[in-house]
């Protein structure tokens, strides 16, 4: 699954010339999962282009900017957003939404960190992640999970907005 990476790669690191009047011409997010060393949390990063997530926030009632707001009141916005489009149901448990720890810039994208108590052992994890596809019909998320020696990685568009994985 090394291409979906690449792409992504390139997509996020798009020269901002070529965005133009409309905006950066691909509409992906990558989601990275890691099971914490002593495997009761979920380490969970976020990473999305600063423009459509913005954009996503306003078409939400939470205009705010991500690079002029206070760092609080953009945790609040990404709480509300991210955390109501990421929810996990660890061992097939009731979805659950994980906790902002934090936000950061990475030239045009924004990176969220989450966190989420999960019970061990972990042998399934069902993601749901519908981050921006109501604003982008082209939009795509990858997602990618590790716990220890294993990853798995799927992709999710409208239509296919869950994944499971086992363990």
């Amino acid at each position: 699954m090394r291409l979906p990476m690449l792409l992504l790669a390139c997509a996020l690191t798009l020269p901002s010339q070529w965005a133009g009047e409309r905006g950066h011409p691909i509409h992906v997010s990558s989601t990275q999962i890691d099971v914490s060393r002593d495997r009761r949390s979920l380490e969970m990063t976020v990473r999305v282009f600063t423009d459509d997530l913005e954009a996503a926030l306003k078409a939400a009632g939470m205009p705010v900017s991500v690079a002029q707001s206070p760092d609080v009141a953009v945790d609040s916005a990404l709480s509300r957003y991210i955390g109501a489009r990421l929810l996990v149901a660890a061992n097939g448990a009731a979805p659950r939404r994980g906790s902002i720890v934090g936000h950061e810039r990475e030239d045009d994208a924004t990176l969220v960190h989450l966190e989420l108590p999960v019970p061990a052992p972990l042998t399934s994890v069902q993601i749901t992640q519908p981050v921006l596809l109501e604003l982008f019909e082209d939009q795509t998320n990858l997602l990618h999970m590790t716990s220890g020696t294993v990853k798995r990685s799927g992709l999710l568009r409208r239509g296919t907005e869950r994944v499971t994985f086992q363990f």
